[in-house]
């Protein structure tokens, strides 16, 4: 049977022994008879000197700020917190026990556990605040429990199981003992106080412990930092719309999640982020001027339109804008509706030879080479090779599936002899350095390589790539097409080779052959 939670009746310390009094209180009262008001809180209880226990206890921990008369609710009790090895409890002259260094053998035999960790039944009162770990930096730690030993152990032997580097391994064994140290694995472990230490200095890190302890059961997940970036974006950017223009702005943007009045396809939330992007600085000039979005004129959405140097992704956005207002019935009238622009058209242009010369050799890494062969050759996009997974590589037929965005393959692409050998390449040394790796992906870090969750490579990793090259991986993708349309003019074989539509085909076309796309005559 659990006895519940209850709260000393003198000290008013919480604990889970079900007493009207906690043991140190009950030693105390029959210590000291005289019974009186505490000159501190003025509560009638046994006295020393004038004062309560509780009290006592707070003018030997706090000093002179703990003279000012009051109460406070604190964490005590014997059925609150075990002993600990290589700490006992001391009395004082004042009746206060305090933890003292251990000097007996015995006495460094009791249960290992730091004297600050509350057990895992004792209840919250309140959501507790961001920790400041710099205070306990350079503090000396306190024992560890002996789960939060054997978690060491189970740190170390993963780290030389997934051949961590010393330094990564050192780093995250500093950081998993001073959070165990000081708050123990009776709990799960917040996210936010992981980062929290790796922010104190190059010597820790909590990357591969947030894997570690999710496994096991003792993490709590910083939910705001896995939150969409797209979304938070969103939220940013909903700050700097004024606030009479705010409901109407909500209105848009619920129609372009699919949540307005008729059902429609929700849009992900990176495209709401880049429309509401383009909009809230027309939306911020704006809204001095007005007081709603119904006295915005064809005037006004024309005038923004010439105004604006990336002029379709402006005039898509605001399009978008009034449309899902008169849609939703805000509005009466759409401005954008009869506003015209001129469409930019900018010519595709090759990369200079002379940097493409030994583009593949001067990569330091296996799966740089792979990466850039992909895209310089096969004309693969960035997310594409990221997300690209072992089960999609056939290398008996020399194929290699392409995901499209919906995760499903939409074609093959024949790889040739050298690319193969590339790939042979980062498939062994994967095997040799990461044996244990359960990653799906064709492409890893040592980072992503033991993640639980599988994740691919992130794009700053990718384009790492190509920054030690000096040159974008976007650039290489448009050469290596425009190099196949200059051999060919027929759209279809772009098509058929580089998955690419047929309006983009013939736009590198007209970049690659401009003598056979004359200009419009009637053009303005």
């Amino acid at each position: 049977m659990v006895a519940l939670a209850s709260s000393c009746t003198h000290c008013l310390a919480w604990k889970a022994d079900g007493a009207r009094l906690c043991l140190p209180c009950q030693r105390f009262k029959q210590a000291h008879h005289q019974v009186g008001a505490c000159a501190r809180c003025g509560r009638n209880l046994p006295l020393q000197q004038g004062r309560c226990r509780m009290c006592l206890y707070a003018l030997a921990h706090i000093g002179e700020r703990a003279l000012t008369p009051g109460v406070q609710l604190w964490m005590d009790g014997a059925g609150l917190r075990p002993r600990w090895r290589g700490y006992r409890l001391v009395t004082g002259q004042d009746g206060i026990q305090r933890p003292v260094a251990a000097e007996s053998t015995a006495d460094r035999r009791q249960p290992l556990v730091s004297p600050t960790i509350a057990t895992v039944w004792q209840l919250a009162l309140f959501p507790a605040p961001p920790r400041h770990w710099e205070v306990l930096h350079q503090r000396e730690l306190p024992a560890l429990s002996d789960r939060a030993e054997a978690l060491r152990r189970e740190l170390a032997q993963l780290a030389a199981r997934q051949q961590w580097r010393p330094r990564a391994a050192s780093a995250h064994q500093r950081t998993l003992t001073m959070i165990t140290a000081w708050l123990g694995v009776e709990a799960p472990i917040e996210e936010a106080d992981l980062w929290a230490i790796a922010r104190l200095g190059n010597s820790y890190n909590a990357r591969r412990l947030i894997p570690f302890l999710t496994e096991r059961g003792l993490l709590i997940p910083d939910h705001v930092r896995h939150a969409d970036p797209h979304r938070a974006g969103v939220a940013r950017l909903r700050r700097r719309i004024p606030a009479h223009l705010l409901p109407e702005v909500d209105v848009w943007i619920a129609v372009l999640r699919g949540e307005g009045r008729r059902p429609s396809r929700p849009f992900p939330w990176k495209t709401v982020n880049g429309y509401l992007g383009y909009a809230t600085p027309l939306l911020e000039s704006w809204g001095p001027a007005v007081t709603s979005l119904r006295e915005i004129t064809t005037a006004h959405v024309q005038g923004a339109v010439d105004n604006a140097s990336g002029v379709d992704s402006v005039f898509t956005a605001l399009r978008s804008l009034f449309r899902a207002l008169k849609r939703e019935r805000v509005i009466f009238h759409d401005p954008a509706r009869s506003v015209t622009f001129t469409f930019r058209f900018a010519l595709r242009r090759p990369v200079p030879s002379d940097r493409l010369v030994g583009l593949i050799d001067r990569v330091p890494t296996a799966s740089g080479r792979v990466a850039v062969a992909l895209t310089a050759i096969h004309a693969l996009r960035a997310h594409t090779i990221r997300g690209t997974l072992l089960s999609d590589l056939n290398r008996s037929k020399g194929t290699l599936g392409v995901r499209g965005t919906s995760g499903r393959q939409t074609r093959l692409v024949y790889l040739d002899d050298f690319t193969l050998s590339l790939i042979a390449t980062i498939l062994k040394e994967r095997a040799a350095r990461w044996p244990h790796s359960t990653n799906p992906h064709l492409l890893v870090t040592r980072v992503t390589a033991h993640d639980p969750a599988g994740p691919q490579m992130s794009h700053k990793a990718f384009q790492y790539f190509f920054r030690c090259l000096g040159i974008n991986a976007e650039q290489v993708r448009i050469d290596r097409i425009l190099d196949e349309a200059r051999a060919t003019a027929d759209p279809v074989h772009l098509m058929t080779v580089f998955g690419i539509t047929k309006d983009t085909a013939m736009d590198y076309l007209a970049s690659a052959h401009p003598e056979r796309f004359p200009a419009d005559p009637i053009a303005p």
